[in-house]
């Protein structure tokens, strides 16, 4: 039996911009995790009334399981408001869950894409 790595999914609510977009996203996460050979637990979605809630559930359960891996749908999903980098956040959830921010969305990805295949192989997949 094969156990495939969780990973888990977040994503803010308050940047949908039409009606499908949530689950587009929750799509895009979903085909994300399957293509790098991930299993996906919750997909985490911050409301914009009670910011950073479901950031703060994601490292709680980051930490209660174990896994060290979420997929965002783009990496605006990791910009606070008003932040012009998502540098804190992710090195927040680098340094206190120890996890690896993967970026769904090939074309928002940058470097990613290479340092993702870095990982993935220091991983053994």
């Amino acid at each position: 039996m094969n156990v495939k790595p969780l990973v888990y999914g977040y994503l803010r609510t308050d940047l949908v911009k039409h009606a499908n977009q949530l689950a587009e996203w929750d799509r895009q996460i979903r085909e994300f995790a399957t293509a790098e050979g991930f299993e996906v637990g919750t997909v985490f979605q911050e409301p914009p009334d009670l910011m950073w809630s479901a950031l703060a559930a994601l490292m709680i359960e980051l930490k209660r399981s174990e896994c060290h891996d979420v997929v965002v749908p783009a990496i605006s999903h990791m910009l606070r408001p008003g932040s012009a980098t998502p540098n804190a956040l992710v090195e927040l959830l680098r340094t206190e869950a120890h996890a690896f921010v993967w970026v769904a969305d090939p074309a928002d990805r940058d470097g990613a894409a290479a340092e993702s295949a870095a990982t993935a192989a220091r991983r053994g997949r």
